[in-house]
């Protein structure tokens, strides 16, 4: 695992990480920390839902010509994870919106994102928004360990089903707006837990205590169990 204070890790990266979180994250250093974290993460959040209006009508709007941009890398359907990019068809627009402006302010680590962003005006990240959040979220079946999935699934059944229902189908909390879990690649996964566990990607602190529950292996099994729902139920 990586040390605390070592170089940060890349979003677009593939990641490794063992061991417990409790080795990183150690009272009454981290607490204040995560709580700060949390909260600037909620405000980008919050500002999307207060002031941007929803997905709707994304063709009528000439919301794809502007969605254009993006398509080398995430696809026109959303679904291109090719390169270690998440699947993001189908994910909700503010969360969508949120995300823009942190990778812009540079508050969420993704040199790829970083100048994908960097001149994106306010109705650009509107349009892209509306775009990806009205394709619906198909991402297609990919190979796991149904031993590890099936530990995955309990330790998400005691601590992330709350926020992330149906098995990561779908994000659900009050004044809150999350991604979508379920059939995400193994790599993006495994990338984004490297960033969570050294604290180089913002989380509610709700999330952190969650992660701090986590012994060596859970991480990747509920890498798996993320896979595994990549079909509907």
């Amino acid at each position: 695992m990586a040390a605390w204070g070592t170089a940060k890790i890349d979003a677009h990266s593939p990641g490794s990480f063992s061991g417990s979180m409790r080795d990183l994250l150690r009272p009454p250093v981290v607490q204040p920390r995560l709580i700060e974290r949390g909260r600037q993460w909620l405000l980008a959040v919050a500002i999307a839902i207060a002031v941007l209006p929803g997905p709707a009508h994304a063709e009528e709007t000439g919301d794809k010509a502007t969605a254009k941009r993006c398509f080398k890398c995430h696809g026109e359907d959303g679904l291109d994870s090719s390169g270690g990019e998440p699947i993001i068809a189908g994910h909700p627009y503010p969360y969508i919106i949120g995300s823009l402006l942190l990778f812009q302010k540079e508050e969420r680590i993704s040199k790829a994102m970083k100048k994908a962003t960097k001149d994106l005006s306010r109705d650009d990240m509107e349009a892209v928004a509306r775009y990806y959040a009205s394709l619906p979220s198909k991402p297609p079946a990919k190979p796991f360990d149904p031993v590890l999935a099936q530990r995955g699934a309990k330790f998400h059944a005691r601590w992330c089903e709350t926020c992330h229902q149906e098995g990561g189908r779908r994000f659900k909390m009050e004044d809150r707006a999350g991604p979508l879990l379920a059939g995400q690649t193994a790599e993006y996964l495994r990338a984004q837990f490297g960033l969570f566990m050294t604290l180089d990607r913002e989380m509610p602190t709700d999330m952190g205590i969650a992660m701090l529950e986590l012994r060596p292996g859970d991480a990747n099994a509920l890498v798996h169990y993320y896979v595994s729902n990549a079909a509907p139920r």
